[in-house]
């Protein structure tokens, strides 16, 4: 692993293609691992906020008291973090997910013709970045956290997909990135 010490802004580590496919293998096994516990218990055995929903892989069946960062936002509230002042403030209001995505657009370089067309999938997308930026900050190129089920839920139930199929968490391994991308 090297440090990017020339752009100031970017001092995130680069990682070797090697070291790349360590840690997707290591993403792999431990997902594994996971999937044939949590997934088959139920959502009581794992939810201790309340409003978490059943999810297809284990990693996914994740609540969010079990966010490490939790406590630092939310100063030892006891409920779920989608019941909280900030989260639909910062995560649920279309007008507040709409400058996000317009601040990704310029800020990352995306390239999006339809940059003043939303529908729902792209207001949940923004929204799960939202909540990202929101608790962990900026996490990095190429660096994924599971979203906590409760959160999942709260942001399908504002902006449904209609058909009710979702992509759901996809980790490193799984995500098709160009070699030499920025």
């Amino acid at each position: 692993m090297a440090w990017n010490f020339y752009n100031a802004e970017n001092l995130e580590p680069e990682y070797t293609e090697r070291e790349l496919v360590l840690r997707r293998a290591d993403e792999e096994k431990r997902r594994e691992e996971e999937e044939h516990s949590r997934a088959k218990q139920s959502v009581e055995e794992w939810c201790t906020c309340g409003q978490c929903i059943s999810m297809p892989l284990a990693e996914e069946c994740f609540c969010c008291n079990e966010l490490e960062k939790r406590m630092e936002k939310d100063k030892g509230e006891e409920i779920c973090i989608c019941q909280t002042i900030n989260f639909p403030k910062v995560c649920l209001d279309e007008e507040v997910l709409k400058t996000a995505y317009t601040m990704l657009v310029h800020v990352r370089g995306y390239r999006d013709r339809r940059v003043g067309a939303f529908d729902n999938r792209k207001f949940r997308w923004i929204a799960y970045q939202q909540f990202s930026y929101y608790i962990h900050q900026h996490l990095g190129k190429r660096v994924r956290k599971v979203i906590p089920s409760c959160v999942v839920n709260a942001i399908r139930i504002m902006y449904p997909e209609t058909n009710g199929c979702y992509t759901g968490f996809k980790n490193l391994s799984e995500v098709q990135y160009a070699v030499n991308d920025s």
